[in-house]
C-alpha cells in the first residue's frame, strides 16, 4: 500500500499515482517532499510461497544493486534501497516518456533516421554497461524495454534479466531473454556476453524499422530492405552483422558497433566501387610501367614473367571481370578461381543487392566455363566453399538457394565419385541429400499434388539425411553454412513435416513413423529443439482430427 511506503520512508515521499505493476511488485510515481522532485519507486512484495516467487523478488533485487552504481544517461539511477519484513522499496529516476513498442503501435515502422539515433544511444549504453568491472550483460533489449523521453532521448528500463559476466559460468542462461529478439546462445548452454546484447540490439532495429514484432507465430525473418526497399543499405548490412547466429561474426563489442552506425553510408556496393576505382587506378598505372619494363627486355622469360604478372595483376583488381579475364589468361591455374570465391563470401554476407547477385552468378558461370585445371582435391574443396556461400547466401529464398548451391555440391561429388579424396566429403554428401530433399518436395510442390510415393519417398530420403547429419563433424568445415548446419537443417526439415502433416495423413503413411522421424531431427537441432513439441503437437492433432 502506498501508505507503508510514507512509513518506511518516514513521510519523505508522498505518493501520487501507480504507473506500474507486475507478478510481485507494484511501481508508484511519488513526490520527494525534502526536494521537490518526482521519484518511482519500487514496491517489491515479499511472500512468495514457491521456487518462482523468490527467484523473481531475487533478480528485482539484483536490478536494484547493479543498477546503483551506474551513471549514464540512458540508464536510470538507484538513489535509495531499503527493506522490511514485508517488502524491499527500490527509489529511481522517474523516467516520463513512452516505450518504444507503444511508439510502434501508435506510428507504425519508424524513419532510418530516427531509429539509427536510438541505436546509436543504446549502443553506448549498452557499451557503457560492458566496460563495468565486471562487464554487465543487459540481456533483454527490445522496444518494450526502451523509453522514448520527451526531448527524443531514449533510456533503458527493467534490469530484471541483467548480471555480472563471471568468465566461467555457462549455463546462465535458462529462459532468460525475449524470445524473438533473445541471441541463440540463451537458448542453449553458452554464456551470454556482450555479444549477446549486440544480437538483441540488431533484432530491436530491425523490429523499429519494419514494424514487424518477432515474437509473433507467424514471424519470419528476412533483411530489413526485404519489407522496407527504402532503408539504406549500409543499415542493412549493419543490422545483419549484428543478428548473426554465431556470436564470432557479429561485432564483437559496441565500440565497432557505433563505428558502424557512424559510417553505414560507406558500406555500399556503390562507396565499395567508387574506392576500389581509385586503387585500381593507382595499381593500374603500376602494371602499365611495369609492363613497358619487362617489354623492353624482350626475352622469352621476360614474356612469361609478364603473362605471370598480368595474372597475379587481374586477381589484385577485385572484381568479377578482372577473375574472368584471369581465368581466360591461365585457364590452368585455380588462384582466380579461390580469389572470386573470397569475393563472393564477402559479398553474399548480406542479399540485399540483385544486380551483384547477377554480377556474381555470372562471373562463376563463366569462369567454371572456362577452367581447365585439375579436377583435384583442390577443386573438390573450392565447389565444397562455394557450395556453402551459396547455401547461407541466398538464405532468403530456400528454393533457390539450393538449386544454386546443389550445381557446387553436385559438381565436388562427382570428382568424389571418380575417385578424388576430399576431407568434405560427409559434409557434399549431407547438401546433395538435402538438394534431393527440395527437388522432391519442389518437383510436386507447384500444383500440391502429393501422393504416396512423393511422401514415402520424401521420408526415405529425410531418414538418409539424418544418419549423415549424426556422423558430420560440422566444425570441419568453417563457413557460417556449415557451422549451424545441423540444427538449422533440422529445424528446416522438421518444420517441413509439420506443414506435410495433412497430406502424410491422407496418403496412409504411419503417424509413428513421421512423429520418430521429427523425434530423431531434435536430437541434432540444438539451440532450436524447443520448437519441436509445437511441431509434434501439430502433426499429432492433425492425425487426430476426423
Amino acid at each position: 500500500m502506498p501508505t507503508s511506503i510514507q512509513a518506511v520512508f518516514g513521510g519523505k515521499y508522498e505518493i501520487l499515482k501507480e504507473i506500474g505493476r507486475g507478478g510481485m511488485s507494484v511501481v508508484y510515481l511519488a513526490m520527494d517532499k525534502h526536494l521537490n522532485k518526482q521519484w518511482a519507486i519500487k514496491e517489491i512484495r515479499k511472500g512468495g510461497k514457491d521456487a518462482n516467487g523468490t527467484i523473481y523478488v531475487q533478480s528485482l533485487i539484483t536490478e536494484a544493486n547493479l543498477m546503483k552504481k551506474l551513471d549514464h544517461p540512458a540508464i536510470p539511477r538507484i538513489v535509495d534501497i531499503v527493506e522490511d519484513s514485508q517488502a524491499i522499496y527500490v527509489v529511481m529516476d522517474y523516467v516520463e516518456g513512452e516505450s518504444l513498442d507503444k511508439i510502434l503501435e501508435k506510428f507504425g515502422p519508424q524513419p532510418q533516421e530516427v531509429v539509427l539515433d536510438w541505436a546509436k544511444q543504446l549502443a553506448d549504453a549498452l557499451g557503457y554497461l560492458h566496460s563495468q568491472t565486471p562487464p554487465i550483460i543487459y540481456r533483454d533489449m527490445k522496444p518494450a524495454n526502451v523509453m522514448l523521453k520527451p526531448e527524443g532521448t531514449v533510456k533503458l528500463i527493467d534490469f530484471g534479466t541483467a548480471r555480472e559476466y563471471k568468465g566461467t559460468n555457462i549455463t546462465d542462461t535458462v529462459v532468460l531473454g525475449t524470445p524473438g529478439f533473445a541471441a541463440p546462445e540463451q537458448y542453449g548452454k553458452r554464456e551470454t556476453d556482450g555479444r549477446t546484447d549486440i544480437y538483441c540490439l540488431g533484432m530491436t532495429m530491425h523490429t523499429l524499422l519494419t514494424g514487424l514484432n518477432p515474437c509473433s507465430t507467424d514471424y519470419e525473418y528476412y533483411p530489413v530492405r526485404h519489407w522496407k526497399p527504402d532503408i539504406h543499405e549500409g543499415i542493412e548490412r549493419v543490422i545483419e552483422k549484428c543478428v548473426r547466429p554465431d556470436r564470432e561474426d557479429r561485432f564483437q563489442n559496441c565500440t565497432e558497433l557505433l563505428y558502424a552506425l557512424e559510417n553505414y553510408e560507406q558500406d555500399t556496393a556503390a562507396y565499395k566501387k567508387a574506392q576500389k576505382k581509385k586503387r585500381n587506378l593507382f595499381i593500374g598505372t603500376l602494371a602499365l610501367s611495369g609492363a613497358m619494363l619487362l617489354t623492353s627486355v624482350g626475352t622469352y622469360f621476360g614474356a612469361s614473367a609478364l603473362r605471370a604478372s598480368d595474372y597475379d595483376g587481374l586477381i589484385a583488381m577485385g572484381d568479377y571481370e578482372y577473375y574472368l579475364q584471369a581465368v581466360e589468361l591461365v585457364p590452368d591455374e585455380l588462384k582466380a578461381l579461390e580469389e572470386m570465391c573470397e569475393k563472393i563470401k564477402e559479398d553474399f554476407g548480406i542479399m540485399g543487392d540483385e544486380e551483384r547477385k547477377q554480377e556474381a552468378d555470372e562471373c562463376v558461370r563463366e569462369c567454371f566455363a572456362k577452367y581447365s585445371g585439375a579436377k583435384d582435391e583442390d577443386y573438390v574443396e573450392l565447389c565444397t566453399k562455394l557450395g556453402l556461400i551459396y547455401f547461407a547466401g541466398y538464405s532468403e529464398n530456400a528454393g533457390e538457394c539450393i538449386i544454386r548451391s546443389a550445381n557446387f555440391f553436385e559438381a565436388a561429388k562427382d570428382r568424389i565419385d571418380a575417385g578424388v579424396n576430399s576431407k568434405y566429403e560427409d559434409v557434399i554428401k549431407v547438401y546433395c541429400t538435402i538438394a534431393d530433399i527440395y527437388k522432391i518436395t519442389a518437383s510436386v510442390g507447384y500444383d500440391n499434388s502429393y501422393n504416396a510415393d512423393d511422401l514415402k519417398n520424401l521420408i526415405s530420403t529425410v531418414e538418409d539425411c539424418v544418419e549423415l547429419l549424426d556422423d558430420i563433424d560440422d566444425d570441419m568445415v568453417g563457413e557460417r553454412g556449415s557451422r549451424d548446419m545441423k540444427p538449422g537443417q533440422c529445424k528446416t526439415l522438421a518444420q517441413l513435416f509439420g506443414l506435410l502433416a495433412q497430406d502424410f495423413k491422407d496418403n496412409g503413411i504411419p503417424e509413428n513413423r513421421v512423429i520418430n522421424l521429427i523425434n530423431r531431427l531434435r536430437n541434432e537441432a540444438g539451440e532450436y529443439r524447443t520448437i519441436f513439441d509445437d511441431i509434434i503437437e501439430e502433426v499429432k492433432s492433425t492425425y487426430d482430427a476426423r
